[in-house]
């Protein structure tokens, strides 16, 4: 079950648990009124249908590629609930609700068929380090935390179990009342890593033509065009050779915040990778030290997570252990300056008991940490409603033969993309590196349609506010499903979910409740 905290808490009613109360239920979504002189409303509200989708689908192991056990459970559910649901050949699953009364006349083509609630199944698995979870096995533990629910030392997977929770609630809630052509469900696989399942989608899997992804983490903006994609990976060539002295150790970096590579980029948020790069550096410039030499070196866990932590096993010969230690100090009070939200930030060094028989050159030790330093990471063009093009580094791993470097691109035109891959590959040869392009998708180009009207309708009538209607800067499946489907009007919407792709991740229990009522009221309007 989702754990209540453990103290009161004031509610969005303004309500606090143990006193009297008559409001209807957190906004009134539950349409229901609770009436209970010591109603617990923590509890109360966890009951909502929504809720408890999510905490089922939380209890099912989804890391991306591994899906076949949530497709079942969702599945299960809808047919539970008298709803047919069938897997494609790719993994997807695909739901019908069928239309209970007549459509209203005067439709258009797209709007007489049925409307597309789409989600994706996967989730990015992150955990702190020292977390015991193994996310082949173990169930998300979610728990409340104020107006939030978050995880305990693992990433929530609210991006994008909960827009499954919402897709599946709302076809539940209209099943017996809703026009038209009905609804379709649409759960994509594998989105965190390729987009696969959204890929093979083609212009027979769905019959709708109206399509609502519920992949969007801002509550209040309906989302009309996101970033493309791209990844690209650096390979530089290295030597190695035996450690002729003992001893090493370990360079850690951690506590950062870390996040989703698009949406937070803007956000200032320090790279666990670049700074152990940085402080490698600063250790390697006090001459008095002697030459670092690199038996290791690691960081990042998803392409698309700004890394959170990162750790180096470096050895120097004859070198004043108090002078290293103060040197690493010094680094992590000025870069704590330098990143001043970056509160948590952790960064020391131990005697390690790593038998590095095996150390890159001193040259080559060199040339990775100026590789990675001369690599673009974070916002570099700029738009007027924000960030047109970007990247960030998402992983680094070392062996004896090469140090591979994962660099997650993000524009909004591909013209944009492609200048920063020629930086990149230009960085590259300057070090005797190679940059191969490992994966991408296109830029879903933003523009305003009849859907994207009716859905701003739908959310003043739901929420009594007006959207914003806008693009994002993130990667979102609707542009290349758009592309598949001839005739295919999309837009994404979905609950406020803040550092996704972290163990910080959390979901607006409030915000939810919103866009499920905006929701019903999408679907009993234009279904």
């Amino acid at each position: 079950m989702i754990v209540p905290p453990r103290a009161s808490v004031k509610s969005e009613t303004g309500w606090r648990p143990g006193g009297p109360r008559d409001v209807d239920c957190l906004l009134g979504v539950c349409r229901v009124r609770c009436r209970m002189e010591f109603c617990d409303l923590d509890h109360h509200v966890l009951r909502h249908r929504v809720f408890q989708l999510f905490e089922r689908i939380s209890a099912v192991p989804r890391c991306s590629g591994r899906e076949e056990a949530v497709a079942g459970e969702v599945i299960a559910i809808a047919r539970e609930h008298g709803l047919s649901a069938s897997r494609s050949t790719a993994g997807n699953v695909i739901v019908a609700v069928p239309g209970t009364r007549p459509a209203a006349p005067g439709r258009d083509a797209a709007g007489k068929t049925p409307l597309v609630l789409q989600a994706h199944l996967d989730m990015v698995c992150e955990k702190d380090p020292g977390t015991e979870h193994d996310f082949s096995r173990d169930p998300i533990r979610v728990v409340r935390d104020g107006e939030w629910l978050r995880a305990v030392g693992t990433t929530l997977g609210a991006d994008d179990g909960i827009g499954v929770a919402l897709a599946l609630a709302v076809a539940i809630g209209v099943r017996d009342d809703v026009g038209g052509a009905g609804l379709e469900l649409l759960f994509t696989v594998n989105e965190e890593a390729g987009m696969s399942g959204a890929r093979a989608v083609g212009p027979g899997t769905i019959r709708g033509r109206r399509m609502v992804n519920l992949d969007s983490e801002f509550d209040g903006q309906i989302v009309t065009g996101c970033a493309g994609n791209r990844g690209v990976v650096v390979e530089l060539p290295v030597k190695s050779e035996n450690l002729s002295f003992p001893g090493c150790a370990r360079l850690r970096v951690g506590g950062l915040r870390g996040g989703h590579s698009g949406v937070d980029i803007h956000r200032r948020r320090a790279n666990a990778i670049v700074l152990l790069c940085d402080v490698v550096r600063r250790i390697n410039a006090r001459s008095d030290l002697g030459d670092v030499r690199v038996a290791a070196m690691s960081g990042g866990e998803a392409g698309n997570a700004i890394p959170r932590n990162a750790e180096a096993v470096i050895s120097v010969p004859n070198a004043d252990d108090t002078e290293i230690r103060r040197t690493v100090s010094r680094a992590a009070t000025e870069l704590r300056s330098e990143y001043p939200d970056e509160k948590s930030l952790e960064i020391d060094i131990v005697p390690d008991s790593h038998d590095a028989r095996r150390v890159v050159t001193v040259e080559d030790g060199e040339r990775i940490v100026s590789l990675v330093r001369s690599l673009p990471c974070g916002p570099i063009e700029l738009r007027q409603d924000g960030v047109e093009t970007s990247a960030s580094i998402g992983r680094m791993e070392l062996t004896d033969r090469v140090c591979r470097v994962s660099v997650s691109l993000r524009g909004h035109e591909s013209a944009g993309i492609e200048r920063v891959t020629e930086t990149i590959r230009s960085a590259a040869r300057e070090f005797g590196a190679t940059a191969a392009v490992s994966g991408e998708y296109a830029p879903w180009p933003s523009s305003r349609s009849a859907l994207a009207d009716a859905c701003e309708k739908a959310w003043v009538a739901a929420t009594g506010e007006r959207p914003l209607v806008a693009p994002v800067h993130a990667g979102l499946e609707c542009g290349i499903i758009a592309a598949a489907v001839p005739g295919l009007e999309a837009v994404a919407i979905g609950p406020t979910v803040e550092y996704a792709h972290s163990p910080f991740e959390r979901l607006s229990i409030a915000s939810t409740l919103r866009v499920y009522r905006f929701l019903l009221e999408l679907c009993r309007g234009i279904a």
